[in-house]
């Protein structure tokens, strides 16, 4: 919850998170009873966030497939062929919100998760003409309480400092 708030945040303000690799293993010494405690093979994107799939690797069992769960579906998006190691030629895209899954045992898929540039339910236009905004930045601590601040540099701060913009829609 936190780590979205803060991403939510730094997307609001302009200031994008830096893309991050992500590699989904199942592993090859499991049980169906232990399966949950030893899988590391889902993996859940928010919205504003795409993954692409950078690589396949077969497992134990040759066959290695990715899932995607998206808007109630779940779809089979690949097979691995013979080789061991696989790279798309074809980029595979997923936007979030969305949940992947390898399946076979001993398979792993690496990832890209990048955020969106510009998440459409959090950009703001101003029209031109009569009316307008006004707007200010602000700051805070504990995420509760928001002073204004100002734009500038800030350094060897005591603690966390949290920022967000605030937009106040002025009417004609």
């Amino acid at each position: 919850m936190k780590t979205t708030l803060l991403a939510l945040l730094l997307s609001v303000l302009g200031v994008a998170a830096q893309e991050r690799y992500v590699t989904l293993a199942q592993p090859s010494f499991f049980d169906n009873q232990n399966l949950q405690r030893l899988a590391t093979n889902t993996l859940e994107i928010v919205s504003g966030e795409t993954a692409h799939l950078v690589s396949l690797l077969n497992g134990d069992s040759g066959n290695c497939s990715l899932y995607v769960e998206k808007d109630g579906a779940r779809v089979h998006v690949r097979t691995s062929t013979r080789d061991a190691f696989y790279v798309p030629r074809d980029p595979l895209v997923v936007n979030g919100p969305a949940r992947l899954l390898v399946v076979g045992r001993g398979g792993m898929a690496t990832l890209k998760i990048t955020p969106d540039q510009y998440p459409p339910d959090r950009t703001v236009v101003v029209p031109g003409g009569p009316g307008g905004a006004t707007v200010t930045m602000e700051c805070s601590t504990n995420l509760v309480n928001w002073v204004p601040a100002t734009s500038g540099v800030y350094t060897n701060l005591p603690g966390v400092k949290f920022f967000r913009i605030k937009l106040d829609r002025i009417q004609p």
